[in-house]
């Protein structure tokens, strides 16, 4: 265990890094966060290792974690900060908040419950377990290796209408395997589509249950309230008798929306209280075809009557906008019924390098409650899934090597200027060092003269002049290996993420 990278989950570590994913060694003491569990603690009877923390919200910490049957997996941790306080492992509930802390956990322990009862469709977040244990309970799913559709955006800005069709349809797949089964997602928005990486590109899947709802009788009733501004409609939290799939199909129209407009469309409190109207996509991207526009606007309408009352009715609409030559409309059009059986995924999208293999994967232990019987075996895991590559070490000798030919070079320079004047040319020389490797740090290669001269591929993460500037008076003022090591902890190195 001592040569465990809680930051990969891989036994890889030697001395004060990881050969694998270049990244520190992380200890129970390197974490900002000091009521988190520290890295290295034991769960489940020595079955579950956990690494440092992924992300945290208000009801949860999301860890990364070795599993003895799974393997690396991502842990969720059932842990409210306004409800509870951590005293040494244990979550413990403030007393005034007993009562709400006890229903915060039901609805974390049903989350996970709805989400294993969907383990066999491709396009679901797998969970594989869950536990109690700390006076708190967990549990753990797959660990997802992509980005959200909303970061996907971010970099894109618009997508056709092809490509957003492509990207939606193993959304609408498991959205109907949701419905037929009497269940909705609640919370779809592009926050909630996560584009997973795969050997040949990406398999969007949903992710984030903790909204939905069943009507099913081995789960519980009770209906999370929440409201995405953009996203949600105005009957989202509505008595349960009045929610149905039109509820997630307005969500997933106004997704549409912003994926080919690269504008939220206007909250649907905003079209009730202020009497604002919709913008059409036509008029932010003029190239769109106005039956476009009219499948959104009646996929958002304020009447839930006036929408499209499933999502095989709204997929056919925009099947049929489609070219007829496009290979996903001249495929079968899909049958106006819901289908039960989840389809494949969806073809890729952005090509990635492959992965390797993902290792056999047992039958996962899922702990059902008291009163209910233990759901059906989960499937074996999409072959979608794979464990995280190793990166190639960061070779520090050779970046030492390009700072000491930068220093021979720009003061090499200075000297020859200022014969026996030290003074001004120690300062000329920094001087030149700093502007030129400026200069080169603002390009598109992001490297210094002397990484340039080396051919080392060293970037510096989302530079700016002010960074870079920093950055190049400190490789010319002072010894680099110390620069190095200052850089890494200041976190200004691109170093390899899981």
């Amino acid at each position: 265990m001592s040569d465990m990278c809680y930051h990969c989950m891989q036994p890889g570590v030697t001395g004060s890094r990881c050969k694998l994913c270049g990244s520190r060694r992380i200890t129970s003491s390197s974490s900002k966060d000091q009521d988190i569990l520290p890295p290295g603690t034991l769960l489940d009877d020595g079955n579950i290792v956990i690494g440092e923390l992924l992300g945290r919200g208000g009801f949860g910490a999301t860890y990364i974690a070795r599993d003895s049957n799974f393997g690396v997996i991502a842990l969720k941790e059932f842990f409210p900060k306004h409800l509870s306080m951590r005293i040494g492992r244990d979550v413990i509930p403030i007393d005034a908040s007993r009562d709400t802390y006890e229903k915060c956990k039901r609805d974390f322990q049903r989350e996970a419950r709805l989400i294993n009862s969907l383990d066999e469709h491709p396009n679901v977040v797998r969970v594989f377990f869950s536990i109690t244990e700390n006076n708190t309970c967990y549990y753990g799913m797959e660990l997802l290796h992509g980005c959200s559709l909303s970061a996907y955006l971010r970099s894109r800005k618009l997508l056709s209408l092809v490509e957003a069709v492509q990207l939606l349809e193993p959304v609408m797949n498991a959205l109907s395997f949701m419905h037929a089964r009497q269940m909705l997602h609640r919370d779809i928005s592009p926050d909630n589509i996560y584009l997973r990486e795969t050997p040949s590109g990406f398999s969007p899947c949903l992710i984030d249950f903790g909204a939905a709802y069943s009507a099913r009788r081995d789960f519980t009733q009770s209906m999370p309230r929440v409201r995405n501004l953009h996203f949600s409609p105005p009957d989202q939290n509505y008595p349960r008798e009045q929610q149905g799939p039109p509820m997630d199909i307005y969500a997933l129209s106004a997704t549409l929306y912003f994926m080919v407009s690269g504008k939220p469309p206007v909250s649907a409190d905003d079209r009730i209280i202020d009497g604002l109207q919709l913008i059409p996509v036509t008029t932010h991207v003029a190239h769109l075809p106005d039956e476009l526009w009219q499948v959104i606007n009646r996929g958002m309408a304020l009447e839930r009557a006036k929408r499209f009352q499933s999502i095989a009715e709204l997929r056919t609409a925009l099947y049929a906008l489609l070219p007829p030559a496009d290979p996903i409309a001249s495929a079968e059009r899909p049958s106006p019924k819901p289908s039960v059986a989840p389809a494949k995924p969806e073809a890729p999208v952005v090509p990635t390098p492959p992965a390797a293999p993902t290792p056999p994967v047992p039958a996962p232990r899922f702990t059902p409650p008291a009163d209910q019987a233990a759901p059906a075996t989960p499937a074996a895991p999409a072959p979608d899934m794979a464990p995280p590559q190793p990166e190639e070490p960061r070779k520090i000798p050779m970046q030492l090597l390009s700072c000491l030919l930068e220093w021979l070079l720009f003061y090499s320079v200075a000297f020859l200027c200022f014969r026996g004047s030290w003074i001004p040319a120690l300062l000329t020389g920094l001087a030149i060092n700093t502007l030129i490797n400026l200069v080169t740090l603002c390009l598109p290669g992001t490297a210094t003269m002397g990484q340039c001269i080396l051919n080392l591929d060293i970037p510096v993460n989302e530079p700016s002049v002010g960074l870079c500037f920093l950055y190049s008076l400190s490789r010319a003022a002072i010894p680099f290996a110390l620069v190095d090591e200052i850089l890494i902890l200041a976190g200004v190195y691109r170093i390899p993420l899981v």
